[in-house]
Parts: structure tokens; C-alpha cells; sequence
């Protein structure tokens, strides 16, 4: 039986490095903060947080320029059918 990576390795090839990138950035972060949040300095916990929120807004821009096109499409079929 294949791991959980191992099955979805093949959809993550069709994913764009930045994102990959961006979500690992996340998982690491994050990973860091419950494992170690006692013993990490408010400073180093606020950095952490600005590498998960700087990834999260990351993808979230490319979601937005990847899926604008589709929306505007789908805006326009919508006000058609209204018709």
C-alpha cells in the first residue's frame, strides 16, 4: 500500500512551485511552533507567524490570478442565462 505522500505525489505535480513552496513554508512553521512554542522566544514565535501568513498570502494571490479568469467567465455565462 502507498503512503499518503506517495498517492498524492502525482496530483502535486501539477501544482506550481510556489505554491509547493508556499505550503511547505506553512507545514514547517507551523511544525516548529507546536513542537517548540514554550521555548521559542515571542520574537521567534512572531517570525514563524510571518512565515506561515507570508506563504498563506502567497497562495492566496496566485489562487487569485489563476482563478480570475475562470470567474469572470463564469460571472458573464451567469448574467447570460438571467436573460
Amino acid at each position: 500500500m502507498l503512503s499518503k505522500r506517495g498517492r498524492i505525489r502525482p496530483a502535486l505535480d501539477g501544482i506550481p512551485n510556489e505554491v509547493q513552496t508556499s505550503l511547505s513554508v506553512i507545514i514547517s512553521a507551523g511544525e516548529i511552533l507546536e513542537s517548540y512554542f514554550d521555548r521559542l522566544t515571542p520574537q521567534q514565535r512572531r517570525l514563524a507567524l510571518e512565515d506561515i501568513l507570508g506563504a498563506a498570502r502567497r497562495m492566496d494571490d496566485w489562487m487569485q490570478e489563476l482563478n480570475a479568469p475562470e470567474l469572470i467567465e463564469a460571472g458573464k455565462k451567469a448574467a447570460y442565462h438571467k436573460r
